[in-house]
């Protein structure tokens, strides 16, 4: 018998054969376990702006998410410190004291946020909210970021940043140059600012007071607050909020005499600090004005920070 007639009748009994495999048992893949979450909050604004009355209403929310929230309060540390250096230096007076403070309170201040962050991995919690209740302009946002990027992240937990920015009808403009917030959320500001009583850092009498906030506006000229700057920079998200009550109608009504008293201020400063008897004669105008500046809508800002807070925790979904 042939190769061949041999291998056509082996094949002619195994027709319709399947051979048997032994099936692998399948090993279950273990499913990467889902991190824990801390978001930090980083405010973009000018001293008055409604920080605190947003801090409650955030306290609130993060309540309903059983969300524990760290708040790290520039003023609180730096008067601390100035007030140690008051005693070291009895003769010196509080705007050196301020000064000599600038450093060591920006060292705490940061060692505070790095422990914050650090504090996550002890919590009974799979999110923690880390708020810094400092004005972060745009000249120091970025290094800001990058120094909260290499702090270590405990481990199985996942780090987002938000910027927390006012939410303007419109920009105000001086000459060619344009600032990223309304008149009226100034004038709101400088309102609240002189009204407060009490404040850690922000005393003196009302037009040092009121130059203090013009300055920190006027750290915002030119800058253009576009989302794609700030993700450059490593922020995850930018949260929009009305922290003063804004209309067109508001903003067209401001009195002349009051604008140009304020462009008046702008203009001389030119990267220092306001004149302070130019602030003198703009809050005699303003306060003669007075200005029905309303604080905005509490049930729009509820729902509207209930709204980005619901984006912010979105942030750490997976992407399918």
């Amino acid at each position: 018998e042939d190769i061949d007639t041999a291998f056509h009748k082996l094949a002619s009994k195994n027709v319709g054969a399947v051979p048997s495999v032994k099936e692998k048992p399948q090993v279950e893949q273990p499913q990467e376990k889902e991190k824990k979450k801390i978001l930090v909050f980083i405010p973009m604004g000018i001293p008055g702006m409604g920080k605190t009355t947003f801090l409650n209403t955030l306290k609130k929310l993060l309540e309903e998410r059983k969300c524990p929230i760290t708040i790290i309060t520039q003023d609180i540390i730096r008067k601390e410190i100035m007030d140690k250096l008051q005693e070291k230096y009895p003769n010196l007076d509080r705007d050196k004291i301020f000064e000599k403070s600038t450093k060591p309170a920006k060292e705490k201040f940061f060692e505070e946020v790095k422990k914050a962050i650090e504090k996550s991995g002890t919590l009974n919690s799979d999110s923690h909210l880390v708020f810094l209740d400092k004005n972060h302009p745009a000249t120091i946002l970025e290094s800001t970021i990058e120094s909260i990027r290499a702090f270590p992240v405990p481990q199985d937990f996942d780090l987002k940043i938000v910027v927390l920015m006012p939410l303007c009808l419109e920009q105000f403009r001086l000459g060619h140059t344009e600032y990223p917030f309304s008149l009226s959320f100034l004038f709101t500001c400088i309102k609240r600012g002189i009204s407060r009583q009490n404040h850690e850092t922000l005393d003196g009498d009302e037009a040092k007071i009121t130059s203090v906030i013009i300055n920190f506006f006027n750290l915002y000229k030119g800058f253009k607050p576009k989302d794609e700057k700030f993700k450059q920079w490593g922020a995850n998200f930018v949260m929009r909020l009305p922290f003063t009550y804004e209309s067109p109608e508001i903003e067209k009504n401001l009195p002349d005499n009051v604008v140009s008293k304020l462009e008046t201020i702008l203009e001389y400063a030119r990267g220092s600090m306001p004149d302070y008897e130019l602030c003198k004669k703009f809050l005699e105008e303003f306060k003669k004005a007075n200005l029905k500046l309303l604080d905005p809508d509490p049930d729009v800002l509820y729902q509207r920070a209930a709204d980005n807070l619901n984006a912010c925790f979105a942030l750490f979904e997976k992407k399918k």
